[in-house]
């Protein structure tokens, strides 16, 4: 749920935010392949498909009502007929569309592009979410596909930011996948470098064609070359950033892939350990599997830190603290490990804090704004009064 949460500030970002209508749930796995709206044929669905987004993109003859209607009706028929599908339909809708240059320079493309992201990502979630629950595998060629429609729906409606934003979150979930997973490592560092590269390949290829239906102000509409060097500004810090982001998880990739070493407990294991009022008593064996956990917490840190991914390498350092909190419960009160365990709590919060130094300094004062609000979390764990007045000067500074 939080991942969900923190996705849906890319696609409405304050104040502009979109009605709980526009929410699509794909069908459960299992159910029949989707078919048209009752009472209508795939004619009748192209029809009125080609009405709809000429009412939302046409800010001349149509008005916000109208359009917001459009957009009502297009999300009902994304029930229906899929998420995906009807990301795919509205593409061949569009680009029917820009063959007349003289209707298409009345179009204003932004609204579309932010659906169609809405409902590729819509389907991009739920198929991680069925790997995650062991129903079905996911290579990287589908994968990949399914991340450049999105990267490249959102840098069009959006722009590069909220692109690079997007390609981002889906790494680093593939990455905390890895981490936790024992069978599917391997398959889960593979979508996260697809991912990257996904991302990085989509946003040069924005760069080099900055107007292809990309019109979220009336100044893009006119063509004009402030608007043409604004965005290439943004693309080429956004595309600077992707690729150092592709290398660095690339790295991860190799070198975490030939980790001999695997988690001895699960995310939700370790979470109880470390947090529940009544943990369980101390036993030979569960003392063996926090001190093999461990273990592989701190060789999987030292590939993070060979790549120098920040987030990552928090993610584990966190990781490691909680497991040592685990094992003062369970075992025994320790000022060393408590020590140990803060001292690994507040190095997290820092490496998060530069990380979104990093990222607010290219203009992604969103995700700068997320790394900030976790780092303050560490602090608390870590006990660092110091550290949590200057992220929270900085937390605010980013809201303004």
């Amino acid at each position: 749920m939080r991942f969900m949460k923190r996705l849906s500030e890319v696609f409405t970002p304050p104040p502009h935010r979109l009605s709980s209508s526009a929410t699509v749930e794909a069908p459960p796995r299992g159910t029949p392949r989707p078919t048209p709206p009752p009472g209508m044929t795939e004619e009748d669905v192209s029809a009125q498909l080609r009405t709809l987004v000429r009412s939302l993109i046409d800010v001349e003859s149509s008005d916000e009502r109208t359009r917001a209607r459009a957009r009502t009706q297009l999300t009902e028929m994304a029930r229906h007929l899929g998420t995906y599908a009807m990301a795919a339909k509205i593409r061949m809708v569009l680009e029917t569309v820009a063959r007349d240059p003289q209707k298409a320079a009345r179009y204003d493309f932004q609204r579309i592009h932010v659906l169609l992201g809405e409902f590729v990502f819509q389907h991009l979630f739920n198929e991680i979410a069925a790997m995650e629950g062991g129903e079905r595998q996911l290579g990287p060629n589908i994968f990949s596909t399914y991340c450049g429609d999105l990267i490249d729906a959102l840098c069009t409606g959006r722009g590069p930011h909220a692109a690079l934003e997007m390609g981002i979150h889906i790494t680093e979930r593939c990455l905390l996948n890895a981490v936790d997973s024992r069978e599917r490592r391997d398959i889960y560092l593979h979508l996260a470098e697809a991912s990257t590269r996904c991302t990085r390949d989509q946003l040069e290829h924005a760069l080099r064609r900055p107007h292809r239906h990309q019109t979220p102000t009336p100044m893009r509409r006119s063509g004009s070359s402030a608007d043409t060097v604004g965005f290439v500004n943004q693309g080429s810090q956004c595309v600077e950033y992707a690729r150092e982001l592709y290398a660095r998880v690339s790295r991860i990739r190799e070198e975490f892939g030939a980790l001999a070493l695997a988690p001895a407990l699960s995310r939700a294991e370790l979470r109880m350990l470390a947090s529940s009022e009544s943990p369980p008593a101390a036993s030979a064996g569960l003392s063996q599997r926090l001190g093999n956990h461990l273990q592989y917490i701190q060789a999987a840190l030292a590939v993070a830190r060979n790549s120098e991914y920040l987030p990552l390498v928090s993610h584990l350092e966190e990781r490691g603290a909680r497991t040592l909190v685990a094992r003062m419960r369970i075992e025994s009160e320790s000022p060393e490990l408590l020590a140990r365990s803060r001292a690994a709590y507040e190095s997290a919060a820092h490496h998060l804090e530069a990380h979104g130094d990093r990222e607010n300094a290219i203009g992604l004062a969103p995700l700068s704004a997320q790394r900030y609000t976790k780092a303050l979390e560490l602090c608390a764990m870590a006990a660092n009064d110091t550290q949590t007045a200057a992220l929270q000067e900085k937390l605010a500074a980013v809201g303004r």
